[in-house]
């Protein structure tokens, strides 16, 4: 709990989140955070890399499409909350959780290619922490208010699989932010309440597949994998602005645009009847861009697609530039699908906020470690409840580590459950 002085205690709570987005002068900038606990350990690179984590929807909600593909359910939440800004010392925390479900309806009907449609729940907080209210006539409390900001997402997601992996994903959020108390007669809460929605796609080429000279002489069944991924996502669209009480200025969403591509390498096994990643090699790079430009006269307008992003200089070229298109690059290494560490990079010149951090990162999944064993040890696995959860369940670790910059300390840890 924070003593304050008779001050507008808003401009504090507003502040603690700017810090990580100084060039973005808005409340509503939490909505740009990134929460995906795997993707934050490589750059923040969430987009354009498959992922089965249910917080990853929340990024890019094509994510969802892919998980039906080849998953019925999936659970995970932050463990524990994230001490967001932990070089401050203050008392801030941001936390997240979601599920995810679907089904593969292309087994059931018998169709000639894969269709899934999964559908999703996540919810973001940010616990801007506890103030206590004096008065002009001393140091006494008078009162208290809890700052804070959250979104509920509702997500829809539909998968095909022709040759080549289809994700498509909207999220429908309901965004609560309530910043302090603005003084008067009487005083008034400072808050709002709105909905935005998100829409991602992601698409995947196994190029791997299409080399069958190797598969078909390789009697130890090991394959090449060569999987090339694009991801794109727009999230915070909405043609209103956000207006808090006691204030006239007009805060326009923080519409987001993410484009992306990843490139896999690696070598895979068939281990009764599925593909196993033997060993893997991951490198992203993504970029990013807010869709709201702003005029001198305090008006502003909102961009659609990708917004000022180059594909070639910022995404291929993996660079920041003038634009206020900010570079995310990171690479992952797969061990048997049990051991993935990562490490990346976040770039933003100094005009546009000078956000610069490095990250790093792991996750530990049970099932690789199943597969593993019954590599290492045939037969071990072939029976009981080892076998159920080598070819239905996973359950992960997550962990990611922000150093440099504001941000500097930042980590992130989450558990998940998931069912094939």
């Amino acid at each position: 709990m924070t003593t304050f002085p008779r001050v507008q205690a808003i401009i504090l709570s507003v502040a603690v989140v700017i810090l990580a987005f100084p060039g973005i002068l808005r409340a509503q900038s939490f909505l740009l955070i990134s929460p995906a606990p795997d993707g934050n350990g490589w750059g923040n690179i969430s987009t354009a890399v498959p992922s089965d984590n249910p917080i990853a929807v929340a990024v890019n909600p094509g994510q969802l499409g892919f998980f039906s593909l080849s998953s019925i359910f999936a659970a995970s939440s932050y463990t524990p909350k994230t001490d967001w800004l932990p070089s401050f010392q203050g008392d801030v925390t941001y936390n997240a959780w979601g599920l995810s479900a679907g089904y593969n309806v292309g087994k059931l009907l018998a169709l000639p290619f894969s269709l899934s449609a999964g559908i999703g729940y996540s919810r973001i907080d940010l616990d801007l922490g506890t103030f206590v209210r004096t008065g002009s006539g001393g140091p006494d409390p008078i009162g208290t208010f809890h700052a804070f900001e959250n979104t509920m997402n509702v997500s829809v997601g539909i998968g095909v699989e022709y040759f080549v992996r289809l994700g498509l994903g909207w999220n429908f959020k309901d965004v609560y932010s309530t910043l302090g108390v603005i003084y008067g007669d009487p005083a008034i809460s400072s808050e709002a309440n709105f909905s935005t929605s998100d829409f991602g796609v992601i698409l995947q080429a196994p190029f791997g597949s299409l080399i069958t000279c190797w598969s078909d002489s390789s009697s130890s069944g090991i394959q090449p994998l060569i999987d090339l991924t694009l991801g794109y996502s727009i999230a915070n669209r909405g043609d209103e602005s956000v207006m808090y009480p006691g204030s006239s200025e007009q805060n326009p969403l923080p519409r987001f645009g993410i484009g992306g591509m990843s490139l896999e390498i690696g070598i895979t096994k068939e281990v009764l009847g599925t593909r196993w990643k033997i060993l893997t090699f991951t490198i992203a790079r993504e970029a990013d861009d807010l869709l709201v430009t702003y005029y001198p006269d305090g008006t502003f307008e909102y961009q659609d697609g990708l917004g000022d992003i180059s594909f070639l200089t910022n995404v291929i070229g993996g660079k920041a530039d003038a634009d206020g298109v900010n570079s995310r690059k990171g690479w992952q290494l797969n061990l048997a699908e049990f051991v993935m560490v990562r490490h990346g990079s976040y770039s933003e010149l100094p005009e546009q906020g000078n956000r610069n951090y490095s990250t790093s990162g792991y996750s530990l999944h049970l099932a690789g470690l199943v597969k593993l064993v019954e590599a290492l040890a045939p037969g071990s696995t072939s029976g009981g409840i080892t076998s159920f959860v080598r070819d239905h369940i996973d359950i992960a670790f997550d962990h990611a580590y922000y150093s440099g910059g504001t941000l500097d300390g930042t980590s992130f840890d989450a558990l998940t459950l998931a069912f094939r």
